[in-house]
């Protein structure tokens, strides 16, 4: 069905809706209550008459569909592991769809990636830090495995010529008692 309301004017309602009544997630009665309410004060002035409930609640209405698209723009999560527990985030691309007209709310919708964008390059600068230091130990533990390495390559040669000497002299008091 064609949509017979311009979709500037829904997303003032919606956005109106959600800052008066200070909710995240619009249901379709109230909504529509208050949309109702709104035109009988005289304040749609943009409406020949009042947009009927079901325009919001049945699914065959385009009303209804911007009302799930503002829910899930606004609250669809996406998780992101750290320390903390799982922080959800607004899809960037359905927030700015829908905010757009507004920067102070589009600001405050993605205020949280901003937050978060921040203690992930503490983290990393973190990391990084860390890999240089285990990096440095590694070096320092291969040094230390070639000096052993090699201090048991000439402890197996004295080793050798102690037992090479040992067993020449040995051979040759054999040979002074023959």
């Amino acid at each position: 069905m064609a949509n017979k309301y311009p979709k500037d004017k829904i997303d003032e309602l919606l956005d109106r809706y959600v800052e008066e009544n200070k909710v995240k997630i619009i249901n379709k009665r109230p909504f529509a209550e208050f949309v109702t309410e709104l035109f009988e004060k005289g304040e749609l002035s943009w409406l020949d008459k009042s947009i009927p409930e079901y325009y919001w609640r049945k699914a065959a209405y385009e009303g209804f569909h911007y009302i799930e698209r503002y829910n899930e723009a606004v609250n669809t999560p996406i998780l992101i592991e750290n320390e903390n527990p799982e922080i959800k985030l607004p899809s960037i691309k359905d927030s700015i769809e829908k905010l757009i007209k507004d920067p102070s709310k589009l600001y405050k919708t993605l205020e949280p990636y901003e937050k978060e964008l921040k203690l992930l390059l503490k983290k990393e600068k973190k990391s990084e830090k860390k890999i240089k230091e285990l990096n440095n130990k590694i070096i320092d533990q291969k040094k230390k495995i070639k000096e052993l390495e090699d201090l048991n390559k000439l402890a197996q040669s004295v080793y050798c010529k102690i037992k090479v000497q040992t067993f020449a002299s040995k051979n040759c008091r054999v040979l002074h008692f023959i």
